[in-house]
């Protein structure tokens, strides 16, 4: 086998081979023998037919079969034999498939980027230190408090923070379902003036007021268009918060201990917030001086991947709305690609490098802790160990804390001092850490 590689610009390479015919050709007459051995033509018995009606029939697509296994055997071993990182699969271009003639074809692909990896000393990383307080607690039992309270019928008007519950009509006649509409006092409502008119009035109240038809009307000639409308008002609800009983407590799934238990379990969810917020925002840091510090051309194959997987998962997300982002959001999945893809060929050259594995008894602590949310957890962990793609995901996530944490210990780390909500939020500290805000489901730990 002959084989040259040339490159073909940036970090595209062309492999040229030559095979022998030899090995192609018994290739060939063993798949002839395997088809013979199974082909039914009429006229004869299974297994029967003439080794020449066989080629005749097949001989053409067996031996682009053979040929087509022979060059993807070829590839490989040349690029074992080379240690040719792939970053690509190949794009093979071959010539006439010819009977006892030497198959000559070429295989287009790009590599992996050489990344030599800079001084890690040199980074600059501030860690932010932060304990969960009384305080904290007392805020997050007060929002679980609000994100359960109730609505009580009131014999008084309606003031901001109210609720009331009334029939909007069109004065001009228009037909409008408008029914039993509940409006905030004073808050946020699709029609304007609505809300703000409702302040002020009681059960059995009717008010004129000057606003607009809704954007999600059927009529799509009315959509927006300035009307007056009468507003009769049904019934008036004030919002209770619950009391911290045991009522209150089973609902959010704790049923002993009272409110020390209660008030512990929200203290573990913020301290359990907190540390990945925590180990978060060093992650951001430290990729975001990764990337700075190194330079490296980008394999066009694996970006264009990395773009179509969070483009699809921006659809999945945002439906038909992600259209309405065009261009901007466009850019912005473009440049988020380039960034998650930059962080993984460096999470990889470090690893290699200096010899990093998973920990499997962090890949075990993150299992369990997965499974600890199902009935049957003990199944959940089985699962896991027996579905390679799952836990394999599983050892990369845990492999780049990892690799967060040997940066670390090389870099210059000062600990700051933090509350807890700038570190949730770190924009609220006035500076750039480098961290991004938490996701909601970060912020609003629940018991």
């Amino acid at each position: 086998m002959q084989v040259t590689v040339e490159s073909a610009g940036g970090l595209e390479r062309r492999m040229a081979v030559v095979l022998p015919s030899g090995p192609i050709e018994q290739a060939f007459a063993q798949k002839l023998a395997e088809r013979a051995r199974n082909a039914h033509f009429n006229g004869f018995r299974p297994g029967k037919a003439p080794l020449k009606e066989v080629r005749r029939r097949f001989g053409k697509a067996l031996r682009m079969e053979a040929a087509a296994a022979s060059m993807e055997a070829a590839f490989q071993e040349a690029v074992r034999d080379r240690d040719i990182r792939l970053a690509s699969p190949p794009a093979f271009d071959v010539g006439e498939v010819a009977a006892n003639e030497d198959l000559r074809f070429t295989a287009t692909f790009e590599v992996l980027p050489t990344i030599t990896l800079g001084d890690f000393s040199q980074l600059k990383v501030e860690r932010p230190a932060a304990t969960v307080t009384d305080a904290d607690v007392n805020d997050m039992v007060e929002t679980l408090r609000q994100g359960n309270q109730h609505w009580h019928p009131v014999e008084r008007p309606a003031a901001p923070g109210d609720r009331v519950r009334g029939d909007l009509a069109p004065c001009d006649g228009t037909e409008f379902r408008g029914e039993g509409v509940l409006v905030p006092v004073a808050g946020a409502f699709p029609m304007p003036g609505i809300a703000e008119a409702a302040e002020g009035m009681a059960a059995g109240d009717v008010r004129r007021i000057p606003s607009k038809f809704p954007e999600f009307m059927a009529d799509e000639a009315r959509r927006g268009k300035d009307a007056e409308f009468e507003f009769t008002v049904r019934e008036v609800t004030e919002a209770r918060l619950p009391e911290l009983d045991e009522a209150f407590f089973a609902a959010l799934g704790i049923t002993e201990g009272g409110e020390a238990r209660f008030r512990q379990e929200v203290r573990d969810d913020l301290e359990t917030t907190l540390a990945a917020q925590t180990r978060r925002v060093l992650r951001e840091q430290v990729f975001k001086q990764l990337i700075a510090m190194h330079e490296f051309e980008l394999p066009k194959a694996m970006l264009a991947q990395e773009r179509e997987a969070l483009s699809a998962d921006m659809e999945r997300r945002l439906g038909p709305a992600r259209d309405e982002g065009g261009e901007e959001l466009r850019q912005a999945i473009a440049t988020q690609a380039e960034r998650r893809l930059r962080a993984g060929l460096l999470v990889k050259a470090i690893v290699d490098r200096d010899g990093l594995v998973a920990d499997g008894a962090k890949v075990r602590e993150r299992v369990e802790g997965i499974a600890r949310g199902y009935e049957h957890p003990e199944q959940v962990v089985s699962a896991y160990y027996q579905h390679d793609g799952l836990i394999s995901d599983m050892e990369g996530a845990v492999l780049e804390e990892q690799v967060v944490e040997h940066v670390l210990s090389q870099a210059q780390v000062e600990t700051v001092e933090r509350s807890y909500r700038e570190v949730l939020n770190p924009g609220e500290a006035g500076r750039e850490d480098g961290g991004t805000p938490p996701s909601d489901a970060a912020s609003q730990p629940t018991t």
